[in-house]
């Protein structure tokens, strides 16, 4: 099961922000590549780098930071926000990306998810956003009247290798991660499941852990690394 840090990017620094909310941000690093490169040096396995400014806008904003985590790293990048075309998904691959990340245009659109796997296959991997059951997009500012639980049955059925579950109230908490709705979505479908939102403990990975025999691949970990609350190298 792969440990992954996240890093944020917002207005070119690597940041974190509370449940999602632009207006509680906490910024650890002024050049998100010094994260990367911490991150690397610890032992993981692959970086999940988020564009934040692209997850509200959907244009790609921080760019060029990406892409210099991207060239200056030898870990797999897997790269998230507000790609909303399948074009700039590709460039991202392009550039050296291993993974991209589609959320918001793949609830709105299935010829969207059919057109992404169709072009890049196991390398696009899908956003499972969740409030309350309920998939949220644009960068999480609103929510749809799409059940999670039925966006990741569809996303079997169109064929998806991966996707990422995140309990949005519990990103940025430190509360804990959503142990229930993760156990229902690994057993709902058969492929990969990444699971994020509110990690803060030895005792979280522990428990999410055990359900790396039914299908979870990877946990993204964030605030708690950057806090200090847990420390990369002692839960590889």
């Amino acid at each position: 099961m792969l440990i992954i840090p996240a890093v944020d990017i917002r207005a070119g620094k690597c940041v974190r922000l509370y449940q999602g909310d632009p207006e509680k941000e906490s910024v650890y690093f002024e050049d998100p590549l010094e994260a990367a490169l911490l991150w690397q040096s610890g032992g993981a396995g692959m970086l999940h780098v988020v564009d934040l400014d692209a997850a509200l806008t959907g244009e790609p904003v921080n760019r060029e930071a990406v892409g210099r985590i991207i060239s200056s790293v030898s870990v797999p990048v897997q790269v998230a926000g507000g790609l909303r075309s399948v074009s700039i998904m590709e460039e991202y691959i392009e550039m050296g990306a291993a993974r991209v990340v589609a959320g918001t245009s793949a609830y709105r659109s299935e010829k969207f998810i059919s057109d992404a796997l169709s072009k890049l296959g196991t390398k696009v991997v899908f956003a499972i956003d969740a409030r309350d059951g309920l998939l949220v997009g644009e960068g999480w500012k609103s929510t749809t009247r799409y059940p999670a639980r039925d966006f990741a049955l569809r996303l079997e059925e169109l064929g998806a290798s991966t996707a990422i579950y995140t309990d949005t109230m519990r990103d940025g908490a430190l509360s804990g991660p959503n142990i229930e709705a993760i156990k229902e979505i690994v057993g709902l479908v058969g492929y990969d499941i990444i699971a994020a939102g509110g990690i803060a403990a030895v005792r979280h990975v522990e428990e999410l852990g055990k359900l790396e025999k039914d299908g979870l691949a990877g946990i993204i970990i964030g605030k708690a690394l950057y806090d200090g609350a847990l420390r990369l190298e002692e839960i590889l």
